[in-house]
C-alpha cells in the first residue's frame, strides 16, 4: 500500500506540474481557447496510452503461467526498480530547468504544428508519467492477493488525492516550500522504494533460482547466497505493522539472505556515486 501511495503521489505531482506549466504558457498565447482544448485532448490521450499499457501488462501476465509467470513478475519488479533510479537521475539533471525547457518545447511545437504540437507534447509527457506509474503498480499488483490487492488500490487512490493536494499546496506556498525541496525529498523516497523493489524481486526469484541450481546440480556453496544471515525479529519483525511499513519503503528484512545483504549496499553505493557525479556535471 505504502509503495503504491508514494509512487502515485510523486508521479501525480510531476504530471500536474507539466500540465500546469503548459496551461500557464498557453494563457499567454493567442487563440488560447483552442490550444487549451488540444492540451486536454493530449492529456486524455496520454492517460489512455497508460491504461492501454496496463491492459497489455495484465494480458501478458495472464498469458504466462507457472514459472514463466513468476519470472515475468520478477523482471517487472527489477525494471520498476531500475526505472525509479532513472527517474531520480533524470529529475536531478532536468528538474531545475524543467519549466524553461518545457516552455521552449511548447513554443517550438506550437510554431511548427500549432495546437497539434501542444497535443502531442502533452500526450507524450503524460504517457511517460503514466507509464512509470503503470510499470511500478503492476510489479506490486502482480504479487498482491485478497486484502493486499484492495490495500494497493486504496493506496493508489490516496496517492493521487495526496498528489493533487501537494501540487495545490506547492503552488500556493512556493515562496515557503520550493519545488526544489519537493524534488529532493521525493528523490530520497524514490531511491528507498527502488531498493525495496529490488529486495521484493530477490524474494520472489530466490525460490526459482534455487530450483535452477538444484536442477543443474550446482555446488553446495552456491546455496549459501540464499540462506538467512541473521534474525533481527526480536528487535523489529517485518510481519508487524511497523515492520511491514519499513520493509515496504526500505527493503528491510528481519531475516535477510546473503545476496540481499550484498545487493542493497551495492545499490546505494551506485546511487550515491551516480547522483554525486551528476551534481558535479551540473556545477
Amino acid at each position: 500500500m505504502w509503495q503504491a501511495l508514494f509512487i502515485v503521489w510523486r508521479e501525480s505531482v510531476e504530471a500536474l506540474l507539466v500540465i500546469g506549466i503548459l496551461y500557464a504558457w498557453i494563457n499567454h498565447q493567442a487563440n488560447s481557447g483552442h490550444t487549451k482544448k488540444m492540451l486536454w485532448i493530449g492529456t486524455a490521450l496520454g492517460i489512455l496510452f497508460a491504461c492501454a499499457l496496463a491492459v497489455g501488462f495484465t494480458l501478458a501476465g495472464e498469458w504466462f503461467s507457472g514459472t514463466g509467470g513468476d519470472w515475468f513478475q520478477v523482471i517487472m519488479m527489477a525494471v520498476a526498480s531500475i526505472l525509479i533510479f532513472q527517474m531520480v537521475i533524470w529529475m536531478q539533471k532536468n528538474g531545475r530547468a524543467m519549466k524553461k525547457n518545457l516552455e521552449t518545447e511548447a513554443a517550438q511545437s506550437f510554431a511548427q504544428r500549432g495546437g497539434i504540437g501542444i497535443l502531442l507534447l502533452a500526450m507524450l509527457a503524460i504517457a511517460r508519467e503514466g507509464s512509470e506509474i503503470v510499470i511500478f503498480l503492476y510489479s506490486n499488483f502482480a504479487a498482491a492477493q485478497g486484502t493486499a490487492f484492495w490495500l494497493l488500490t486504496l493506496g493508489s487512490i490516496a496517492g493521487f488525492i495526496l498528489g493533487y493536494a501537494t501540487f495545490m499546496l506547492l503552488q500556493l506556498t512556493s515562496h515557503i516550500i520550493s519545488w526544489r525541496v519537493f524534488f529532493n525529498v521525493s528523490a530520497v523516497i524514490l531511491l528507498l522504494l527502488g531498493g525495496a523493489l529490488l529486495m521484493s524481486a530477490l524474494d520472489k526469484s530466490s525460490g526459482l533460482i534455487i530450483d535452477m541450481l538444484a536442477n543443474a546440480d550446482a555446488p553446495e556453496w552456491s546455496y549459501t547466497f540464499f540462506d538467512p544471515v541473521w534474525d533481527s525479529s526480536f528487535i523489529l519483525s517485518d510481519t508487524t505493522t511497523m515492520g511491514s511499513f519499513i520493509a515496504s519503503i526500505t527493503g528491510y528484512r528481519a531475516q535477510p539472505m546473503l545476496l540481499g545483504i550484498i545487493l542493497i549496499p551495492l545499490y546505494w553505493i551506485i546511487a550515491i556515486i551516480w547522483t554525486q557525479y551528476n551534481n558535479r556535471i551540473k556545477q
